[in-house]
């Protein structure tokens, strides 16, 4: 067999510099990305010596490498080396069922990953799908707990047949719009109305997709969770990691430091019980007032040369018309799906939501924030949608207030099992530390007229404070305000639209 038609199953072209790999156990993809920084050779050349010189056998397309051997090769060459750093080459993807939202919310805790998670404004859940935290059996409360979720679930339910019926009854199908697209948007909505009585134990599925090193470390917080269900978890995701990558995640044991961190900084921190009982919605903490002159200041270094202690004075000296040019000049040919330049990411904000937890797990899963979360509780009180009206909305705060008296209860058994119980509307108190193009994109995406309307009014919130402490910079911000009753039509019609150019045609 030629170098070439040994080759050919794993590249996708034999002649040009760019081509992707397919086909190779992740391992040994990282091994070969290693190699660039030692070998002067191309990465084809080093993928037939790993064939002939390293103890891998040949490949072929019918049956690929022999993983023990690549990771045989792994353990000497690379780990041998301490090159740690060569585990982001290896991707590993994750099929998570059955997990709670309590336990999807750690596992989206992981900046260098990916997720997508089973949504609850597009799926109903039930009652079959509860996760039951082994820390709540022989507690005195477990029949109480048992039957309140049982409650909860009836009655998000019922509560949708009943919202989706008066839906299909009370409005048409706009004109071009397909069926299942309008079956799609009475669905979004009552289930976004609903969702509301959904407890954090519910059962839901996840998507993961991130590099090796940034696995191992993800394990590593796992295990050393206090509840037990996320212990499991962590010792799972490396049972089946260790399938494809058995050497990268060897050493995914959780850090000394970590084990026990709970009640280590229980029995040490003081007793402090919140002077604020009822927080707003959205507080700016820490803003920037130096913003735009950041923003230009950092276009001064890139484009000048010179030191940042010059460009900064350079970019005061402008003056706030002379910035504005050149922010205008730069921003105002942005796309609608386009970032603003990086030069954003030299102003930091912090920021406090208390939002209900729906909202919180939909912020939560921007990747380039820095949160402090507590532990999801009762305390903070809730928010029910203005949808909710009458018996509808009395029993479901009855529902809650039991909620809250359990969740109450449960917590001096143990505090972080206890937010098992917890529905998501419940407000969860939150910190968000961001940079102003993390903030900005934020913005723009969760005030979109198809978002939930408990974070798209968050989003807003965030637009208006810091378009008052940041003057300079706030046009740049873009945010909507558009009317968002029946967004989701228009969500629907470009969904649809989508569908018909890629080949699908209609649908009855």
């Amino acid at each position: 067999m030629t170098p070439a038609e040994r080759l050919a199953p794993f590249v996708t072209n034999l002649d040009r510099p760019v081509y992707a790999l397919h086909g190779l156990p992740p391992e040994v993809v990282a091994v070969l990305f290693a190699q660039v920084s030692r070998s002067p050779a191309g990465f084809r050349e080093n993928l037939l010596k790993l064939m002939d010189e390293d103890g891998l056998p040949a490949p072929a397309a019918e049956t690929g490498f022999d993983q023990a051997k690549a990771s045989a090769f792994h353990e000497k060459w690379v780990l041998g080396y301490g090159h740690s750093s060569v585990a982001e080459h290896a991707d590993l993807h994750f099929a998570v069922e059955g997990l709670s939202i309590l336990a999807a919310k750690a596992l989206e805790d992981n900046r260098l990953a990916a997720f997508t998670e089973k949504s609850s404004r597009y799926q109903v859940f039930d009652l079959d799908h509860f996760h039951w935290p082994q820390e709540w059996h022989g507690a005195p409360q477990e029949e109480q707990a048992r039957r309140l979720v049982g409650d909860l679930f009836e009655t998000y339910g019922r509560l949708y047949r009943e919202i989706r019926a008066e839906l299909e009854q009370e409005r048409e199908r706009p004109t071009g719009l397909p069926a299942r697209a309008w079956q799609q948007t009475l669905h979004a909505a009552a289930c976004d109305t609903t969702r509301y009585l959904l407890p954090a134990g519910a059962r839901t599925s996840l998507g993961l997709s991130c590099n090796a090193r940034s696995a191992a470390h993800l394990i590593r917080k796992l295990r050393a969770h206090a509840l037990q269900e996320l212990r499991e978890l962590g010792d799972r995701l490396e049972e089946e990691g260790r399938r494809i990558t058995p050497v990268l995640l060897k050493h995914a044991r959780p850090a000394a430091w970590q084990t026990g961190l709970e009640e280590r900084l229980d029995a040490l921190l003081p007793s402090v019980e919140p002077a604020e009982i009822d927080p707003p919605r959205v507080r700016l903490l820490e803003w920037d007032d130096q913003a735009a002159v950041r923003v230009v200041a950092d276009w001064l270094v890139q484009r000048r040369g010179v030191g940042v202690a010059e460009a900064r004075s350079r970019a005061e000296g402008l003056g706030a018309a002379g910035r504005a040019s050149l922010l205008h000049a730069v921003l105002d040919s942005l796309g609608e799906h386009e970032a603003p330049p990086r030069a954003f990411e030299h102003v930091q904000l912090s920021v406090e939501f208390c939002l209900d937890y729906g909202a919180f797990r939909d912020l939560q899963r921007h990747r380039l924030l820095t949160p402090t979360v507590p532990l999801l509780g009762c305390q903070w009180g809730w928010e029910l949608p203005a949808g909710l009206l009458g018996k509808r909305r009395t029993e479901s705060e009855e529902l809650l207030e039991r909620a809250a008296g359990l969740w109450r209860e449960l917590s001096t058994r143990h505090a972080a099992a206890a937010a098992y119980l917890v529905p998501m509307a419940f407000r969860q108190r939150f910190v968000l530390r961001m940079n102003l193009r993390e903030a900005e994109h934020l913005i723009r995406l969760r005030s979109g007229v198809a978002g939930h309307p408990s974070y798209r009014s968050a989003a807003q919130d965030l637009h208006a404070q810091l378009s008052h402490a940041l003057p300079e910079l706030a046009g740049f911000l873009r945010v909507h305000h558009e009317p968002a009753e029946w967004a989701r039509e228009g969500e629907q019609r470009r969904a649809e639209l989508q569908r018909q150019t890629l080949g699908g045609g209609e649908m009855a």
